[in-house]
């Protein structure tokens, strides 16, 4: 999944696997999903891999991209169990979506201080067309296809 800023800006988000692909039959542990993300911003690029999402988390993730691309109903903010990603809704502009991308934890950007592994506080802007938020909301239930939610 992908999404482009209109400065060039970009966040990059996919599913490498089940953090336990050996455990089919425990709810909780069955479903965690490592995720890798890639993001160029002004500031700088990184990039950075971690058990991040569940796979239920991930498939909200990908219906609130869809809800937010056509104005539907949705919560402002999108936040997930493990505090690396946190998702803002902004505002809406004439061309574009403002999104607020929090990175905690281990996907803390390499200009963060040391102290500062809260998604809150590191935060990027993003603005996005609402195609490509609808794209970003079919790549990532595409992926999702091959890690479907277990016991």
């Amino acid at each position: 999944m992908k999404l482009r800023g209109a400065d060039g800006s970009e966040l990059r988000l996919s599913i490498q696997g089940y953090e336990f692909p050996q455990i089919k039959h425990n709810h909780h542990d069955s479903n965690w999903l490592v995720i890798t993300i890639g993001s160029k911003t002004p500031r700088g690029s990184w990039e950075a891999t971690t058990s991040a999402l569940m796979t239920s988390e991930a498939a909200e993730l990908a219906r609130w991209f869809h809800e937010v691309a056509v104005g539907g109903d949705f919560e402002r903010v999108q936040e997930f169990l493990e505090h690396c990603l946190r998702f803002e809704y902004v505002d809406k502009g004439r061309n574009f979506i403002h999104l607020r991308i929090g990175f905690g934890q281990e996907f803390t950007p390499p200009w963060a201080s040391g102290n500062q592994v809260d998604a809150e506080e590191n935060a990027v802007d993003y603005m996005v067309s609402a195609a490509d938020l609808k794209q970003a909301s079919k790549s990532l239930r595409a992926e999702l296809r091959r890690f479907p939610t277990r016991a």
